[in-house]
């Protein structure tokens, strides 16, 4: 052992590095000294990855931080906090790297957030949350880097999430869940973003071959539409498909599918709300002589 010793008086549970600098968040109030002395730091702190003093760098939360990562010049933290630099921050917060001050990126999410992953333009979060920016997302999120506004990418896990490993498209999560999307996949998945248009995810489970055991409309994102959504559903063989969006008086509104052969596996069809007037319709999903069904609103 070297003598690097940064004495924190509480947990660490998880840590990042940029340049020199490594990022700490965990369950503490001070840094360097162990309980007795040292500098004061609620929950968020950095240290020289040389010396193992304290840096300047502190925005401190009033509540324990369970992950942290950095990307580019902004680190992220998600935990149980509701303030972090005495800034309104719910469960995940955006902090430049540098200075400690608050980017002005707000997600707010109703619960704890456990784990943080980014890549691309996006960061995960996962916890036991179910809103995030006001919008609906069972334990598991994407949110834009650059302004923290909650993406269309939906998962639908049916439990807690508590690790996350973003790998270019593929989204590792790992929990206490049992399906994501309908797919039975206990406690680990892989999730991919493979739309483009409205990051609708695929889930492909631990293996990447879990499918689903009867035909399944999964739901449809944004909902209400406005302009388009995309549409999820996942079949159980290869079949021929027709999606068909009925009016309240049965008549055929929208046929965005028409007995088209597709594969075993889950799949997102973007539909458009050209030509359909405000209000409720019925999506009608057939396949191999089954059939499912669902609402979908359209509001302008």
């Amino acid at each position: 052992m070297s003598g690097w010793n940064p004495a924190l008086n509480g947990a660490v549970y998880s840590l990042a590095s940029v340049g020199n600098v490594l990022y700490a968040a965990g369950y503490f109030s001070r840094v360097g000294g162990g309980g007795a002395g040292g500098s004061e730091r609620d929950n968020i702190a950095a240290v020289d990855l040389n010396s193992g003093e304290v840096t300047p760098w502190n925005p401190g939360a009033d509540s324990w931080a369970n992950s942290v990562i950095a990307s580019g010049s902004t680190v992220y933290v998600g935990g149980a906090f509701t303030r972090v630099g005495g800034v309104g921050r719910n469960g995940v917060a955006a902090l430049d790297a540098a200075t400690g001050g608050m980017v002005p990126w707000s997600a707010n999410a109703d619960g704890e957030v456990k784990a943080v992953a980014a890549v691309g333009g996006r960061v995960y979060v996962g916890g036991y949350f179910q809103h995030i920016c006001g919008q609906p997302r069972a334990y598991l999120a994407a949110l834009d880097v650059a302004s923290g506004s909650v993406t269309a990418w939906d998962p639908h896990a049916d439990a807690s999430v508590w690790s996350l490993a973003a790998i270019g498209q593929d989204v590792y999560v790992g929990g206490v869940f049992t399906s994501i999307n309908g797919f039975p996949c206990s406690s680990l998945a892989a999730v991919t973003d493979s739309s483009g248009l409205a990051d609708a995810p695929t889930v492909a489970g631990v293996g990447k071959n879990a499918r689903p055991t009867a035909i399944q409309l999964q739901g449809a994102t944004p909902s209400p539409m406005r302009s388009a959504c995309v549409i999820r559903f996942a079949l159980p063989d290869a079949l021929p498909v027709s999606l068909t969006l009925y009016d309240l008086q049965g008549r055929v509104a929208s046929t965005p599918l028409r007995r088209i052969r597709m594969n075993a596996g889950q799949h997102d069809v973007k539909v458009r709300a050209d030509g359909l007037a405000p209000g409720c319709y019925l999506c009608s999903l057939s396949a191999g002589g089954r059939t499912a069904t669902m609402k979908i609103v359209v509001v302008r």
